[in-house]
């Protein structure tokens, strides 16, 4: 259970919530997400990312001083999902794909705020890459081997 997850953690450790849904009915996962991440000790140190723009709607309404991020959905409009949507429910973060991902992105990302986690990235000359560009995270299912190959 995601209780028991952030119990176990130290309480510095860096947590990125994804909420996931099917439909409408699925994005009260936000609110209960939300209540547990408040009453806890960690509220400082999540995010609570989605792709499903309705969660993070709900999540800002009922728990509006939690952080939150977008991720960039490649199968979606980019310019909807950068000019509208990000502005209006990213407050603190934005998770792109590595692959749809520049330079100029990270830096105009910083300069509004947000910090930027980039998702997958199991390539270590891909980390390196995006660590030169100043991103803040690695979403990653090598965590070992990024680790190793950026020297942490």
């Amino acid at each position: 259970l995601l209780a028991e997850v952030l119990e176990a953690l130290p309480r510095s450790a860096f947590v990125n919530v994804e909420l996931k849904s099917e439909d409408l009915a699925g994005t009260a996962v936000a609110g209960a997400a939300g209540a547990l991440l408040e009453a806890g000790r960690h509220a400082e140190h999540v995010v609570v990312s989605s792709f499903d723009p309705r969660c993070l709607v709900r999540l800002a309404l009922a728990h509006p001083r939690l952080r939150r991020g977008l991720l960039l959905d490649p199968d979606r409009r980019q310019w909807f999902q950068r000019a509208v949507l990000l502005p209006l429910l990213a407050r603190d973060a934005v998770h792109p794909e590595a692959a749809h991902t520049t330079e100029a992105d990270v830096r105009r990302w910083h300069a509004g705020g947000r910090e930027v986690s980039v998702w997958t990235v199991d390539d270590p000359a891909v980390a390196r890459r995006l660590q030169a560009w100043g991103v803040d995270a690695c979403i990653t299912n090598r965590p070992g081997v990024l680790r190793a190959a950026l020297g942490r």
